[in-house]
């Protein structure tokens, strides 16, 4: 291919005029891309209107029965329908790939085959988008056409970060946008899991306060004590959260948390989030029906896009997935071992049910959790409904409780009930912190421990 640029000073608007022998499938995608630069697309953030040009949006999504898209630090809501986007972007590099997804094909890292005869789209950001079986081959189809240029027009994306004179960042978190004009300098962390992912995105020093929430600072992963240890607790808590006049005693712009201690900081404040003055953002990978570690991946990414650390984020996303699959890889084929998951309580023993990322972990270790098909996060069962279970290993939550995990091993192996459950004549107990347990980066060195503890004997 011949490429001539003549440059003029005369010339008052700039034309691209290609000559070809034939008008095939690698020139039109060309052409798409080329007219990707001077179309932009309108989109909200608040009551401010933006006008994004083509070339530097990802991808676009439904959500809440609402559109939205994005760049690589902001999500934008627009007016318009997929179905109307799709019409009006059916001549520039977009493909939708599913019912509520549209994509930038330039933006595309990587395509591999996923469960059901779909295929999973590995975005240049990291995140990683599902094709349905319906929408398959109109996206093969469309990246073979664009195939012989994607090399070219990816690597110059790569050359220059087209974001950095963006300093705002916003995400869709909790059914609502929030933004952030600037780097936020102040959080609070209400729990130590919540600490360790900043500092493991080296933002520790922006911590101004974090809720011990049950734990300590000895449970946290050794290479992210030193940075944490120096850092104010706040000791006034209920149920693990702390006060809200506590929190904005320490002027924060955002509180990091997960669904349980901002559910209750929201339960005993006196007044709306609305009116607290500060940015909140929910682990939505705890929130119950979508708490798993897909999930956890991507409030990573999206911390990521708030502080502008995406490459740092990436980087530790792709070292968690690629961690748990090696090891999960081990036991895809080996039949789910019965697991009791047992958080505390004497008279009604506490559990983990549906609603936890804790029964993702275990799925994927190769256990299936006994009362995985309670609704809700934790709940208390029935020794009797224990015994009937059966499991065959009992997973013990330890951390800041009236009974450290040795006195609860003691108090299961005491019960009557429990005298002929597998678990408890085979001494298959195995300990959990509470960091390992919530959803946070010590999930990896969990996976490892249940894989370990419920097939031994595969390599």
């Amino acid at each position: 291919m011949k490429v001539t640029i003549n440059q003029n000073s005369h010339i008052k608007e700039t034309e691209i005029i290609i000559n070809c022998t034939s008008l095939d499938g690698r020139i039109r995608n060309l052409a798409s891309f080329i007219q990707q630069y001077s179309t932009s697309l309108e989109g909200r953030i608040d009551e401010e209107i933006y006008y994004v040009p083509l070339d530097s949006i990802l991808y676009l999504d439904c959500a809440d029965k609402k559109t939205f898209f994005y760049d690589c630090h902001r999500v934008f809501w627009c007016r318009y329908t997929l179905a109307e986007l799709e019409e009006k972007l059916g001549n520039a590099l977009f493909v939708r790939i599913s019912k509520n997804c549209i994509v930038n094909i330039a933006f595309i890292s990587r395509i591999c085959p996923y469960e059901n005869h779909r295929l999973k789209v590995i975005m240049k950001n990291g995140e990683h988008l599902i094709a349905a079986r319906f929408y398959k081959d109109a996206l093969k189809e469309r990246l073979q056409d664009f195939n012989a240029d994607i090399l070219y027009i990816t690597a110059a994306l790569e050359q220059k970060d087209c974001f950095e004179h963006y300093p705002e960042a916003s995400v869709y978190n909790a059914g609502k946008m929030i933004r952030f004009a600037s780097v936020p300098n102040r959080i609070v962390a209400l729990s130590f899991e919540n600490a360790e992912l900043l500092a493991a995105l080296g933002l520790a020093g922006k911590i101004v306060g974090i809720a011990p929430a049950e734990c300590g600072i000895e449970q946290v992963a050794p290479e992210y004590q030193e940075a944490l240890r120096s850092i104010p607790l706040i000791t006034h808590c209920d149920h693990g959260a702390p006060f809200l006049a506590e929190i904005t005693a320490l002027h924060p712009d955002l509180v990091l948390g997960n669904y349980y201690s901002l559910r209750t900081l929201q339960r005993t404040a006196s007044s709306k989030p609305a009116d607290w003055g500060m940015n909140l953002y929910v682990m939505e990978c705890t929130v119950p029906g979508r708490a798993t570690v897909e999930e956890l991946y991507r409030d990573f990414l999206k911390i990521g896009r708030i502080f502008h650390v995406e490459d740092r984020a990436l980087r530790l996303v792709e070292d968690m997935r690629r961690k748990i699959s090696v090891l999960t890889h081990r036991v895809v084929y080996q039949t789910p071992v019965p697991v009791f998951v047992y958080d505390g309580s004497v008279r009604s023993p506490y559990t983990s049910g549906a609603g936890t990322i804790e029964q993702d972990l275990i799925s994927i270790s190769g256990g299936v959790n006994v009362f995985g098909g309670l609704e809700g996060a934790y709940q208390p069962v029935t020794w009797e409904q224990v015994a009937e279970a059966g499991p065959e290993v009992i997973l013990v939550h330890d951390y800041i409780d009236r009974m450290d995990a040795e006195e609860k091993i003691k108090l299961l192996k005491e019960r009557p009930e429990l005298q002929e459950v597998p678990a408890v004549k085979e001494n298959r107990f195995v300990r959990v912190s509470l960091l390992e347990a919530m959803a946070g980066i010590q999930n990896v060195s969990l996976v490892e421990k249940l894989v370990n503890s419920f097939h031994p004997d595969v390599l």
